[in-house]
């Protein structure tokens, strides 16, 4: 078990020696706080939620559905968590982010992002999952049966320099995204004699504040067929905090850090060869707005 310097984030290591991914550990954390639940045999946890923030990887929404929870996105930041959690109103038993801080919200403790008492609780729930000693199954092979992550780190990358007069680029890339999910869902329900003429259509939400803004050099460079390319019928886009993208085999985010000046990006799919993919699909739709950062989204490693 390991712990940051003021305790409020956590790290596990198994008994292979290997880093339990945080998405992994969410998602074990959240099954304990469910499963572990005083009310775990009432029909009010039926309505229980579970909150993750945006950068954690495309697997955990429907891990968590499994559970029988809904899970629900929010903005990469405990302090934004913390905020949710508490509210009276919510329905919120667990919350949990990439960088490691965990908070239980099912009556048994304060709703804190608290390391040690999360390393506590999964100590605990290893200890009582089977009763039979010789049945007991180490972590490892617990890690072992949940989905692979195969991603990148959250990337930190320079932020790009934009005109004065230039939405941040983040900005950019939001409304440039809506414009094309816009383009998707008005093609599926026009016929082709209409459809080409789509390209040239701009959302008032798109407009921009200023007419030197280059989201409008992004939209005049692309084509319908581009588009499906780009974002294929049924791709999920968020906006919450920069913008994310869940695609059939995998997701991308790209969002301004809220420490630095600069933008932190991660990516994940089910087979290294998604995930190469979903990072071309993001360099695609940066190149019109700043080619050097299409370049680095493409050079981040595989973890």
């Amino acid at each position: 078990m390991a712990f940051d310097g003021d305790g409020d984030r956590l790290m596990i290591v198994d008994n292979n020696g290997k880093i339990v991914t945080p998405d992994h550990l969410l998602y074990l954390l959240a099954r304990i706080a469910i499963t572990e639940h005083p009310n775990s045999l009432s029909d009010s946890l039926l309505a229980s939620e579970v909150l993750f923030d945006i950068k954690c990887a495309h697997h955990l929404p429907r891990l968590l559905s499994e559970l029988g929870t809904t899970p629900v996105i929010s903005k990469t930041g405990s302090s934004f968590m913390r905020q949710q959690v508490q509210h009276p109103d919510n329905q919120i038993v667990f919350a949990g982010e990439l960088s490691g801080h965990f908070i239980f919200n099912d009556s048994r403790f304060i709703p804190y992002d608290d390391a040690m008492y999360a390393a506590l609780r999964l100590l605990h729930w290893l200890d009582q999952t089977h009763n039979d000693i010789n049945d007991k199954k180490p972590l490892a092979d617990i890690i072992q049966s949940l989905p692979t992550i195969v991603s990148t780190a959250d990337h930190y990358l320079p932020m790009p320099q934009t005109a004065i007069t230039d939405c941040s680029l983040v900005e950019q890339l939001t409304r440039f995204c809506h414009y094309l999910q816009y383009l998707v869902d008005m093609s599926t329900h026009t016929d082709s004699s209409s459809s080409q003429q789509l390209k040239d259509t701009c959302l008032p939400a798109t407009t921009c504040k200023s007419s030197a803004c280059t989201c409008a050099t992004a939209k005049a460079q692309i084509a319908l067929k581009q588009t499906y390319e780009l974002l294929p019928v049924g791709t999920k886009l968020s906006c919450i905090d920069g913008v994310r993208l869940d695609f059939a085999h995998g997701f991308g985010v790209l969002r301004q850090s809220n420490t630095s000046n600069s933008l932190t990006a991660r990516f994940a799919g089910d087979s290294v060869d998604d995930l190469k993919d979903i990072q071309d699909t993001f360099a695609a739709l940066c190149r019109p707005f700043n080619a050097a950062l299409a370049e680095q989204i493409l050079a981040i490693p595989v973890e």
